[in-house]
């Protein structure tokens, strides 16, 4: 009776830290892939933020070219 009780208090004890260990395991892989993603979209980002700026710096430069040299 007691090496069957004592089986069954091993078995959901290795059914436990296997359950841990997959845990653990998803913690780390969700860890991963924000970090990931988190560097995609601060590459993106700047990328992006270069780009507008040079457009933007392009229509500064148009918009005071037509004025003629005149200032206010």
């Amino acid at each position: 009776m007691n090496s069957t009780l004592a089986r069954r208090f091993v078995t959901r004890l290795r059914r436990l830290a296997a359950e841990t260990r997959d845990a653990g395991a998803s913690a780390v892989e969700y860890a991963l892939l924000v970090g990931l993603i988190a560097i995609v979209i601060i590459v993106g980002a700047t990328a992006l933020g270069t780009q507008i700026n040079q457009k933007l710096n392009n229509a500064a430069s148009s918009v005071q070219g037509a004025g003629g040299g005149a200032t206010n």
